[in-house]
């Protein structure tokens, strides 16, 4: 899933944006911190190692 973060990254770096563009920029920024939440919410299994002698 690629987020699209274009206004986002226009307003981070100072550029000038109309209100629809400030709008895009914060549901952008919203939807990027959802993808950062589900990734940090999937799980990691536990690998163990064991000596197979």
């Amino acid at each position: 899933m690629k987020i699209e973060i274009e206004n986002l990254k226009a307003q981070m770096t100072g550029r000038e944006l109309n209100i629809y563009q400030k709008a895009d920029a914060l549901i952008e920024f919203n939807k990027l911190l959802d993808y950062v939440n589900e990734l940090e919410q999937l799980t990691i299994p536990v690998v163990v190692l064991r000596d197979c002698d």
